[in-house]
């Protein structure tokens, strides 16, 4: 072959290289910046081979070799650092290091000093066929040159071949183009090093080793196992997949739409005929599947070329199964009460009023059961029996009520239901719950009292409803003799009345309307008072006085009471600061602190704070506290007590002989009088008896040093039997009725010198 022929071949080499580089030009991959750069240098080395072989000047020649030959090393380097790019992504290897480059580097600085030293290449020509080539003898320089960059090319070989081994099957194939291509390059360089032929033609074999590692590398091995990859998706997906061509054939079902739906060879109307199908996109399908219901969400779609061809179309089914149990156990979950497996609160209030709206022209009740003392029993039997008796409960709603009827827990120990008027039966309810709690074979008296509202329209919610069912309820809390109380015009007028009260609320603290009253305490042997308690009233602007009876219940159960409490124990400190004022040191006045206060704020704080800034002796202000105060804390309460009492306030125990007073109470909270309810007195058939108890607790309080006050005492008969047992000190209404304080200042009573108890 001629040099023009050479030439030729190395501008066909040349346009292949640069066609591989604009093929990969602008690729992400991390690879592709040194693939490119490796192009980069081979092309190089085709311009110097082509220079070569246009130049009849030695030394151009000379020089154009050497530079080849340099370009050697860093050819070989860029295929080691692009193959292992390729097979890890990155270039952080133990033949990168700095060492490494190193030999590289001074290797490749020692063939381009050739031309001064001669020590690699010496350069002759040769005539052949007339035509001058230059030809090279070569050192043991250069074949150590030769060696480092088959050690370099055979560690490129060595990192392809470990990472073929350690891959998966279907991405050997990955490596094994790139492997072969540099092993027959090796082959063929070094059969055209041992031939000694004066053009080297290895840069043939590079440039198809190009083509080779650019079309496996970038094109057929990505599409290859995209395809295959694909493949095993499709085949592994839970989802079955069924695709038809335009002829409406089969041509394709994943393994999960074989093993359900396709069987044999079938046509898209057979399919749509067999499994009932439509070209609606969202609808279901259920299979039996080894005894289990499936359900499956099928897409169905068109397949539209872009000129608005159809080309097929598939089927693609969803299994939900799980997703839908998943659903439903959630939305159970919120509707449902964990416990005891009825309607919450809330599904329930919503149930309960479709089902009325389903019935417009029938009668329906809401019924509202409550346990009396369901804390009680939680404490003394544990919570485990306490939620079996909500459990048994529950169940027997689910035995005793069907269609139409709704039941839920509306709240602790609350159930309620909403049913038709027609099919409720008191008789057999109360009969029902008794069985069912006599089961329990619980000692402790159960209790179940049952609220009923009759729904008259529908102007006002569920909620509401149930309100005014436990209403019911509350208006027999009290009566262990009755169980069912039905919601009626005197609990709506008291309910509307105490809407009316809380409304009213804020307008009277802003403006002061609670004022004190005072009820004096005598001494019965001298007809002389001893103290006054302050107790709480409302002047309303509109309304007059109002019963302490109708606000203070709803203050404690809004807990409004703390601020009203506070409110008196000012006023009370204030008229203490006016008297001292105008000489009258002697007086003192008692006054409440609830069970509340204790909870909402530091009492100890409020009442010390308090005398400092009217300068009275805490001993004036006497405190009264009922026993059901320590019922919940009683380490605490006791503790701010004694620091009350080391502050100097005298601490009565107040409503001592009603509830369930004991004589753990006085030996455990440290007061200075105790004051007697004489409601103990008002059961006639009892009354001796609960005369000789009352004589028994004077009798035990004068040896426990305690000063008694019998508060309540109404009838001189009272008096005298009181004054008989030993307690002279009384209050009620036999001598006076609580009254303002003008009224107090200006009784005969108040003018004179006030005992000291």
């Amino acid at each position: 072959m001629t040099k023009v022929g050479y030439v030729i071949c190395f501008f066909i080499v040349l346009a292949i290289l640069m066609a591989c580089a604009k093929k990969i030009y602008g690729r992400k991959e991390a690879v592709t910046t040194t693939a490119l750069g490796t192009i980069a240098i081979g092309a190089t080395m085709v311009v110097l081979n082509i220079v070569m072989l246009l130049s009849e000047n030695l030394k151009v020649g000379e020089i154009c070799y050497t530079i080849y030959f340099a370009l050697h090393n860093i050819l070989c380097y860029h295929i080691l650092l692009y193959s292992c790019i390729y097979t890890t992504g990155s270039s952080k290897h133990f033949m990168f290091r700095w060492y490494s480059r190193v030999i590289i580097y001074v290797d490749s600085i020692s063939i381009l000093l050739n031309p001064v030293l001669g020590h690699a290449l010496t350069f002759t020509t040769k005539e052949v066929n007339g035509e001058i080539y230059l030809l090279n003898d070569r050192t043991w320089i250069f074949y150590l040159h030769v060696l480092l960059c088959y050690m370099i090319l055979f560690f490129a070989f060595l990192r392809l071949f470990v990472t073929w081994m350690k891959a998966p099957y279907m991405y050997r194939m990955k490596y094994s183009g790139l492997g072969v291509t540099l092993f027959f390059s090796l082959i063929i360089e070094t059969i055209f090093l041992w031939l000694d032929l004066p053009v080297d033609l290895t840069i043939i074999s590079f440039s198809w080793a190009a083509f080779v590692l650019v079309y496996f590398a970038y094109y057929y091995i990505p599409q290859k196992l995209q395809n295959r990859i694909q493949t095993q998706v499709l085949s592994e997906m839970s989802d079955a997949l069924v695709v038809f061509d335009i002829d409406d054939t089969c041509i394709y079902a994943n393994a999960r739409a074989r093993e359900l739906f396709i069987k044999d060879d079938i046509s898209l109307a057979e399919f749509r005929e067999k499994w009932g199908l439509n070209q609606i996109v969202q609808s279901e399908l259920k299979i039996e599947d080894e005894g289990f219901c499936h359900i499956y969400e099928i897409g169905f779609k068109d397949l539209i070329d872009n000129q608005w061809r159809r080309n097929g179309c598939y089927y693609l089914f969803h299994d939900v199964t799980e997703e839908r149990r998943l659903l439903e156990e959630q939305q159970y979950l919120a509707t449902h009460d964990t416990l005891t497996d009825v309607f919450t609160r809330q599904h329930f209030m919503e149930t309960a009023e479709q089902l009325m709206k389903s019935y417009p022209n029938e009668k329906f009740i809401i019924i509202c059961s409550d346990i009396r003392n369901f804390k009680t029993i939680n404490d003394v039997y544990g919570e485990e029996v306490g939620d079996k008796i909500l459990i048994t409960l529950a169940n027997s709603l689910k035995h005793q009520y069907k269609e139409p009827s709704v039941y839920g827990r509306i709240a602790g120990d609350s159930f309620g239901c909403c049913m038709l008027e027609k099919d409720f039966d008191a008789e057999v309810y109360l009969a029902e719950r008794k069985i069912v709690l006599h089961e329990l074979k619980l000692r402790y008296p159960i209790i179940d009292h049952i609220g009923i509202y009759k729904v008259e329209n529908m102007g006002i919610s569920v909620a509401n409803m149930c309100d005014r069912a436990l209403l019911a309820v509350q208006s027999i809390r009290e009566d262990y003799q009755q169980e069912i109380a039905y919601y009626d015009q005197a609990l709506h007028e008291k309910q509307l009345a105490e809407q009316d009260i809380l409304r009213d609320f804020q307008d009277a603290f802003r403006e002061e309307q609670f004022i004190i009253h005072l009820q004096p305490q005598i001494d019965y042997k001298t007809g002389k008072v001893f103290g006054a308690e302050a107790l709480a009233r409302w002047k309303h602007p509109a309304k007059g006085m109002i019963s302490p009876g109708l606000f203070i219940p709803l203050m404690e159960q809004s807990g409004m009471i703390v601020t009203l409490d506070q409110m008196i124990w000012e006023q009370a400190c204030r008229l203490l600061h006016r008297w001292r004022e105008e000489g009258h040191t002697d007086r003192r006045l008692s006054v409440n602190i609830s069970t509340k206060d204790f909870f909402y704020d530091d009492v100890y704080k409020l009442l010390t704070v308090l005398i400092r800034k009217y300068d009275l002796p805490p001993a004036c202000l006497k405190l009264e506290i009922t026993e059901s105060a320590f019922s919940l804390d009683m380490a605490n309460q006791i503790a701010v007590i004694e620091r009350l009492q080391e502050e100097g306030f005298t601490i009565e125990m107040d409503d001592f002989g009603s509830g369930y007073s004991s004589l753990n109470t006085l030996k455990s909270i440290p007061v200075d009088v105790l004051k007697l309810d004489m409601a103990f007195l008002q059961d006639d058939d009892k009354h001796q008896r609960s005369e000789k108890i009352l004589q028994t607790i004077v009798m035990l309080a004068e040896q426990l040093d305690l000063p008694v006050i019998a508060e309540g005492v109404e009838t001189k008969e009272q008096a005298e039997f009181l004054s008989n047992i030993g307690c002279d000190y009384h209050q009620g209404y036999l001598y006076s009725k609580p009254m303002s304080v003008e009224e107090f200042e200006q009784s005969p009573l108040c003018k004179e010198k006030w005992l000291k108890l």
